[in-house]
């Protein structure tokens, strides 16, 4: 259910990017591997369609009660008072495609959110506000690579390492998609890491947040798990220094090769088993057992990594065990039952 799509060319307006990117949605180039891909609707933001967001509602409100039984509706929203926009479309969408990379947000993390937990950040407490304020609804991450709406926050074309950064973060937010705006590729990288996560889309769309992923203070980490994977999400802190964010000056350029080392701490719940880890892009990592918990050390060059655990569910192989062994047990009490009446 994680959605990739291509990127759109650089030098579109912003109101270009909104139709293109829906043109693009109609035409189903992207990556959704699910049976939803071909039940969407696809509209464009109701506010800057029709003019208000009382009007956008009370079209989209006509649209819900025309649109065939079983299909979706996705809309991309703009980049104005963008939160009110979440908060009043949502229980009416499906889908919502966004840019969360507009401004930031002062408003600090719940301390039971599981979204980036402790994480104060603009950026962080942005995304979080979104993907709270959504509800149930999809969110898709619209990521400006190049153009008009990848410079809100850099005021510069970003660098790989930020966009890297901007992936990753809303990954770990819970998001189900990432839309790409621009033209640049850095040699390619984007595309390969593009491919990296391609081959847990489907992983990644099954994927909760959850509580029992631990690290130090100092390195913000957000852990989602699926049936068969845990995904840990680490992003550096050397990039988008809180003082830069909302200003008008342009964001310093970070050391892309910076290293950070960082040790994850695991209480995986009764019957989980973590049997392999291993970096996005494949290196294997020790994972090394202590007293009830199970440490993972990694250092990651760059904005971001995400860590990837093989994980095995044991509940239901124990409970058959259990049951076999308690009929082994009543079959060997049956049979001393029969030696005694023998006697």
């Amino acid at each position: 259910m994680f959605a990739l799509l291509i990127p759109l060319c650089s030098s579109l307006t912003h109101a270009q990017v909104q139709h293109q990117s829906v043109e693009i949605l109609k035409a189903k180039k992207f990556i959704f591997p699910l049976e939803e891909a071909n039940r969407l609707q696809i509209m464009e933001c109701p506010s800057h369609t029709f003019g208000s967001m009382k009007d956008g509602l009370e079209e989209l409100k006509k649209r819900i009660t025309r649109k065939p039984e079983g299909s979706l509706i996705l809309s991309q929203l703009c980049i104005s008072q963008q939160l009110e926009s979440v908060k009043m479309y949502s229980p009416y969408l499906d889908v919502i495609g966004i840019n969360p990379y507009v401004s930031g947000t002062d408003k600090e993390p719940d301390a039971k959110s599981l979204i980036w937990p402790g994480f104060d950040h603009p950026l962080i407490n942005r995304i979080r506000q979104m993907r709270e304020l959504a509800g149930d609804t999809v969110l898709l991450g619209r990521i400006g690579i190049g153009g008009e709406e990848s410079e809100y926050i850099t005021k510069r074309s970003p660098t790989f390492e930020e966009v890297k950064w901007w992936i990753y973060a809303i990954i770990g937010a819970d998001f189900k998609g990432v839309i790409w705006l621009g033209g640049f590729d850095s040699g390619g990288r984007l595309r390969r890491m593009a491919a990296e996560i391609e081959r847990y889309a489907n992983d990644l769309g099954h994927a909760k947040l959850v509580s029992w992923v631990k690290t130090n203070e100092r390195q913000s980490i957000s852990s989602l798990c699926s049936n068969n994977r845990l995904f840990v999400v680490l992003l550096s802190a050397d990039y988008f220094p809180k003082k830069y964010i909302g200003g008008n000056k342009k964001l310093p350029l970070p050391l892309d090769e910076k290293s950070t080392e960082v040790e994850i701490c695991l209480s995986p719940p009764l019957g989980m088993k973590i049997e392999t880890a291993r970096t996005l892009g494949g290196r294997l990592l020790p994972v090394v057992k202590k007293d009830h918990y199970l440490l993972v050390q990694c250092r990651f060059h760059g904005s971001a990594e995400i860590l990837i655990f093989d994980i095995q569910k044991q509940q239901m192989k124990e409970k058959n065990q259990s049951s076999i062994t308690n009929s082994e047990q009543k079959g060997s009490l049956g049979n001393d039952n029969r030696k005694t009446e023998k006697k």
